[in-house]
């Protein structure tokens, strides 16, 4: 169906991004015009870097479920990000709008509903965030990652899973262990915050450090500028403040995974049979999603979860080593997994409804 045009959007966050960039190049193979609408920051576009798409910008004010005085700002930024949407949808003529979530997509998804152009919703996580709760009303389609969803909306929910990189099932165990320094033998324990980092799980990591250090190597996924120049020299730990093209290696050379429970790490994590110690933000710092995404992954029997509440150098490390000392038997319960063909999914929603 060549000479459609595809408008994708989200934000916020490499987990409303990334999963995009798979059905940009599928549809860029069939020969549509593919154009991603984002915010002013620079992120969106930052992590599409290669991609054949063409990036935009709007006005967007972060929705919050709490109390601030910023609100009052963002409040006014969201009409002139609806706004602005509207005219360059008015520019793009989009045959369909693909939204991945996140408060840059909220203006987006209305401005296409005002232009009556079909919208497409994906959610990530188990329990949906606010700006697609609002969004759902706006939708022609709702999309979920987990089979049996509890999302609750009068629109058509679908279970598509999370579209992920091809590039993911390519990478070289040997090339990521050469890339970090691990010596041979040794089990190698991947520890990644999220795109932004988490201070309270960069501290445990470190505070295990000496503990773990003796029966694992850690690869230490930081966050950017939270390298720690003390530790920049331990034994048997490398930090990265991020990882780009050469992440499926340290996946693939990875015997364990400690990391938040964010639903497209998990999608990830799940598709390649890593075993993972997951440790998912709390209340404090979140909506509970990730706890909600945990909660999922340790009752089908394929992720360990320890609560944020619990979390410390000394629990880490002794949860760290059962998990190694049992990595047998959580590679039998990943093997029981299968992940649902997300590209095929959801590419063949936008395909049927695109007008």
């Amino acid at each position: 169906m060549p000479g459609k045009t595809l408008v994708c959007t989200g934000g916020g966050t490499a987990g409303h991004v990334l999963p995009v960039e798979p059905l940009i190049r599928h549809f860029d193979a069939l020969d549509w015009q593919v154009h991603f609408i984002g915010s002013r920051s620079g992120l969106e576009a930052g992590l599409l870097e290669g991609a054949p798409v063409q990036c935009h910008e709007i006005t967007c004010g972060k929705l919050r479920r709490y109390f601030s005085f910023e609100n009052v700002i963002d409040a006014l930024r969201v009409p002139v990000g609806i706004v602005q949407a509207w005219w360059k949808l008015g520019r793009l003529r989009p045959n369909i709008i693909f939204s991945k979530g996140g408060y840059v997509s909220f203006p987006v998804v209305v401005a296409g509903w005002l232009r009556r152009v079909p919208v497409v919703v994906h959610e990530s996580d188990h329990s949906a965030g606010l700006a697609n709760r609002m969004a759902f009303p706006f939708a022609r389609l709702v999309c979920s990652s987990f089979e049996n969803s509890p999302l609750r909306t009068s629109r058509e929910v679908r279970w598509t899973g999370i579209p992920l990189r091809e590039s993911l099932f390519d990478g070289d165990a040997d090339a990521g262990r050469a890339l970090c320094g691990a010596p041979e033998g040794m089990p190698l324990v991947l520890v990644v915050g999220g795109s932004l980092g988490s201070a309270s799980l960069n501290r445990a990591t470190r505070d295990a450090l000496a503990e773990m250090s003796d029966f694992a190597y850690l690869v230490h996924v930081c966050g950017e500028g939270l390298v720690d120049p003390e530790h920049q020299h331990k034994e048997n730990y490398r930090q990265f403040p991020f990882v780009s093209d050469a992440w499926k290696h340290l996946l693939a050379a990875a015997d364990l995974v400690v990391s938040r429970a964010g639903a497209t790490m998990l999608a990830e994590l799940l598709a390649l049979g890593i075993p993972s110690l997951l440790v998912p933000l709390g209340t404090q710092a979140s909506r509970g999603e990730q706890i909600d995404n945990a909660r999922y992954a340790e009752q089908q029997g394929y992720a360990r979860v320890l609560p944020e509440e619990a979390l410390s150098g000394q629990v880490l490390a002794e949860a760290v080593r059962d998990m190694l000392e049992h990595g047998d038997h959580w590679r039998s319960r990943l093997a029981n997994y299968t992940a649902p063909d997300a590209l095929a999914r959801i590419s063949g929603a936008i395909t049927r409804l695109a007008t």
